[in-house]
């Protein structure tokens, strides 16, 4: 698993840290380290790149609607965990209220995908 995020990089790892869950991630990939950061799909690439997959073997978990444009943008499956009514309207591939309701179907996905946390 990784983090693709549109944060600072020093932000979210001390955040990962803080909970106890920076270990749970092979990398962490920032929009600040790429041209463009969210929406364009720039970080959500290199992401790509760097872990040497395709996009289409890749499960984006994002909670904004920036977020979930950078990884649709970048033709990533997106779940968005937000239950919002402006995100009601969305090109999300799956929308689940909480990481809760997501887990069997990130459970399924997660065989054969690899995982590409949000931030």
């Amino acid at each position: 698993m990784a983090v693709v995020t549109g944060a600072p990089r020093d932000y979210v790892e001390g955040v990962l840290k803080q909970h106890g869950w920076f270990d749970l991630f092979e990398q962490v990939f920032s929009g600040y380290e790429v041209v463009n950061n969210k929406p364009s799909p720039d970080v959500y690439l290199h992401a790509c790149q760097a872990m040497k997959v395709q996009s289409h073997q890749v499960v984006a978990v994002e909670d904004s609607r920036t977020g979930l444009q950078s990884a649709k943008n970048a033709e990533i499956c997106c779940l968005l965990i937000n239950e919002h009514p402006s995100l009601k309207d969305t090109d999300a591939d799956h929308t689940f209220a909480s990481m809760v309701a997501a887990k069997p179907l990130l459970d399924l996905l997660f065989k054969d995908k690899l995982l590409f946390g949000l931030a």
